[in-house]
């Protein structure tokens, strides 16, 4: 985005949820996947780390990663109607790459 920082974040800011996460799709809950991704977009649109929406974002991911480091993930549909994979071992690990990448980028 090459217009600002104000246009470029604004569709960003404008998703995040009440808990201070993203979602992947309007139907699930706030992840560290989509709130990682969120965070390192509006980082590189040159949002500050000390912006009120960044600081939510941080704390849901401070409070919703698990002991063991990573973050508790869903795997969404792979075609409408259907059902997510099974297997969550992907998207922890991709959910739990992301989380961090926001972290640090919203730092």
């Amino acid at each position: 985005c090459v217009t600002g920082v104000q246009t470029c974040a604004l569709p960003i800011l404008a998703r995040q949820r009440a808990d201070g996460g993203w979602s992947q799709t309007p139907a699930m809950t706030s992840d560290a996947w989509a709130t990682g991704q969120a965070l390192y977009a509006l980082a590189s649109v040159g949002v500050l780390p000390d912006h009120a929406a960044v600081r939510r974002a941080r704390d849901f991911l401070v409070r919703s990663q698990r002991a063991d480091g990573s973050w508790p993930m869903t795997s969404r549909p792979t075609k409408p109607g259907g059902e997510g994979s099974r297997s969550l071992i992907p998207i922890t690990g991709a959910g739990a790459a992301w989380g961090v990448l926001g972290l640090v980028a919203g730092r």
